[in-house]
């Protein structure tokens, strides 16, 4: 069996990210989700980023603000990354969100 990709869900702190974040735990511990995941929260997200090496990185629609910034930061260390749809994100379409943009 092949080792599982690694994923960081990039967002700020907030009951939205929460309440994500408990819909992911939910699909991987029916192993619905093929994934390692971690969650990141900007400002802070690189030190997370840099000790996990994640080989994607999904983008909440919580830091959208700061997206040029960040997509500067994730290509120095060549790791891909793409914005999860806010309608998807805030109705926790966790399955979805993984197959729609999860490119590896």
């Amino acid at each position: 069996m092949s080792e599982k990709k690694k994923v960081v869900i990039l967002s700020r702190s907030s009951m939205q990210t929460e309440r994500f974040m408990k819909h992911v735990r939910d699909h991987q511990a029916k192993e619905e989700l093929n994934y390692e995941v971690e969650l990141a929260l900007y400002p802070k997200h690189m030190e997370l980023i840099l000790v996990y090496k994640p080989d994607f990185v999904l983008l909440s629609t919580e830091v959208i603000a700061w997206k040029p910034e960040i997509e500067k930061e994730l290509a120095v260390l060549g790791i891909p990354n793409a914005l999860v749809k806010g309608s998807h994100y805030g109705t926790a379409q966790v399955l979805r969100i993984f197959n729609d943009s999860v490119k590896l």
